[in-house]
């Protein structure tokens, strides 16, 4: 497969940040319920939600049969989101850019860990989430709370140019006027 794109409804969930006390470790259930959505959305474009899970058990967690045949992409891949959080009062159709929390990072993570191996249950689409060499396009958004959720679109990295950055000249100015080291 070259490229996977699907959609998962719901509202996004940035990453847990796991909190500690005397108690035990304590994460958002709330977002692992977002995550365990976007895998099974993950596989259910892949056609494979019917093979899913032991007897029994959690969807979210892949048979034996699955761990063979998946994960998707082995090699370095590029990475498009677009996240839809909900707010009142924005028509159908239209989008605003979202400028207040959750961080667009954190929400990032939580789909790059749910795609991969999230708590050993099985890869999906990558192994590591070390694998996303690219970001193709990455947003949030405020819409309307029916369009809420996040378009997901994973291709294989190609390859391309990178600038090359020259070596800074005899006697120019780093950052903030600072002189920079010379090389020998």
């Amino acid at each position: 497969m070259s490229i996977l794109r699907f959609a998962v409804s719901g509202i996004p969930r940035p990453a847990p940040r796991p909190r500690a006390d005397g108690k035990g470790v304590h994460k958002s259930p709330d977002a692992d319920e977002w995550m365990a959505l976007v895998r099974l959305a993950a596989l259910a474009e892949l056609g494979l939600q019917g093979d899913v899970g032991p007897a029994g058990g959690s969807p979210i967690f892949l048979s034996t049969k699955l761990r063979r045949e998946l994960p998707l992409f082995l090699g370095p891949v590029s990475l498009g989101l677009e996240f839809c959080r909900p707010k009142k009062g924005v028509m159908h159709g239209a989008a605003y850019p979202h400028e207040q929390v959750p961080d667009l990072d954190n929400l990032v993570k939580a789909v790059k860990d749910a795609l991969g191996n999230w708590g050993h249950r099985g890869a999906i689409v990558w192994h590591d989430d070390g694998q996303v060499a690219r970001y193709h396009r990455c947003g949030k958004s405020w819409v309307h709370p029916d369009n809420a959720g996040v378009w997901i679109e994973v291709r294989p990295a190609r390859r391309r140019s990178v600038p090359v950055i020259p070596p800074a000249a005899p006697g120019a100015t780093g950052f903030a006027g600072r002189r920079l080291p010379r090389t020998r």
